[in-house]
């Protein structure tokens, strides 16, 4: 009747198993979707998803538990797997279920698995749940760390854009002073224009009546002018 049991490693745990994979079985994804706003127009559709709500689950999940209480079972499960094979070939001849269980267990006695042997393992199953506790801890510490890396760069990222928040409104008080300067250069440069442009006709008037004025005076005709330019 003798099986050889596999070994099992006693450090093994879920979390060594499966890893960060692990998380996937104890977290409840819930995708949930903003209310629309009927008096704003709706965003244009981009490639980002909407953020997913990650919430406790109301209650322990049956996989999550059979996953659990499997993993601490096979700590110690050797010393069962004999007993479990003569339980089950008493079915048929010993149909109390306690009376089955002793019977098996006066055959493995025999074979030096005592009732202190599987005690022993039933306290080892129990034990190992704060192993799995421990390795579970201490992949979240490790991710957190990981976490405060990102958090990091998040603070970096903060600051820059407080930097350029700085340099854009620098910048725009920098064009404000510049757009205002154009401007009012712009109002000088046309009120010079327009006025020079008077005081030209006004000293062409004055010229002209300075020059009629001096040939008055000067007894010289506009008849005798044109002989002396021919």
């Amino acid at each position: 009747m003798g099986t050889k049991n596999k070994a099992v490693d006693p450090d093994e745990t879920l979390t060594k198993r499966l890893g960060k994979g692990l998380l996937n079985l104890f977290i409840k994804v819930e995708q949930v979707e903003e209310p629309a706003d009927e008096g704003q127009t709706s965003a244009p559709a981009t490639e980002t998803a909407a953020p997913s709500h990650y919430t406790p689950a109301v209650s322990v999940n049956a996989e999550q538990l059979k996953k659990l209480v499997d993993s601490c079972l096979e700590h110690g499960q050797a010393e069962f797997q004999t007993l479990m094979q003569y339980v089950k070939m008493f079915e048929s001849t010993i149909p109390d279920e306690t009376a089955r269980y002793r019977a098996a267990l006066q055959v493995i006695s025999q074979q030096g698995i005592t009732p202190d042997k599987l005690v022993a393992a039933l306290e080892k199953q129990v034990a190992h749940l704060a192993k799995e506790k421990e390795e579970f801890e201490g992949m979240i510490g490790n991710m957190e760390k990981g976490l405060d890396g990102q958090r990091t760069k998040i603070k970096d990222m903060d600051n820059e854009s407080a930097q350029l928040q700085k340099k854009l409104a620098e910048l725009q008080q920098l064009r404000a002073k510049v757009s205002s300067e154009i401007g009012s250069q712009e109002v000088k440069i046309a009120a010079a224009r327009t006025n020079f442009a008077k005081a030209l006709d006004a000293a062409g008037q004055q010229l002209e009546q300075h020059k009629q004025r001096m040939m008055s005076l000067l007894g010289i005709t506009d008849s005798e002018k044109m002989k002396k330019k021919k």
